[in-house]
């Protein structure tokens, strides 16, 4: 039974075709990197378009290298360690894509344990665009922000955010 295996890490993609008796037929990979915002260097960020190309890439050229029709491939298996979230528009269009390698998360968990462990029973993130320091962490997507909203309250859904 002839496997497709598309591995998506941290540092790039590939694919490896396994034959019927589970020796590599081929192995084809790409590296892919990662966008650091200027403003704030510990957040990182994805173009999901491109991740999308290379793991096609990679897919096709393996298949082509093993000498395998598509046709002959029985399954296929696929892990991710290191991709967050993708954040698509009511008609499918990437927002924005997230790694988990983003870093700002912890200096929110930072900021706020070192609140309570002072005492405060209260925190406000103050947010806006301006901000480049942890409150960028929170800064709004106005896009994401009216896609979210809308979903929350679709029936489909059965329930409404607030409840």
């Amino acid at each position: 039974m002839p496997v497709a295996a598309i591995d998506a890490g941290t540092t790039g993609v590939r694919c490896m075709i396994i034959g019927k008796k589970g020796e590599v037929l081929s192995l084809a990979r790409r590296s892919w990197d990662y966008e650091t915002l200027e403003s704030l260097e510990i957040a990182k960020a994805f173009d999901p378009s491109h991740f999308w190309e290379l793991i096609c890439s990679v897919t096709t050229e393996a298949l082509n290298a093993s000498g395998l029709a598509d046709s002959k491939i029985e399954g296929v298996a696929a892990t991710s360690q290191r991709h967050g979230v993708v954040f698509l528009d009511a008609d499918g269009n990437e927002l924005h894509g997230g790694p988990n390698i983003d870093a700002r998360g912890a200096m929110s968990q930072y900021v706020i344990e070192e609140a309570v462990d002072a005492g405060f029973d209260q925190i406000i993130l103050v947010t806006r665009e301006s901000k480049r320091s942890i409150e960028a962490h929170f800064e709004p997507h106005a896009e994401l922000a009216v896609v979210m909203n809308e979903a929350a309250f679709e029936p489909q859904h059965g329930t409404t955010l607030g409840e």
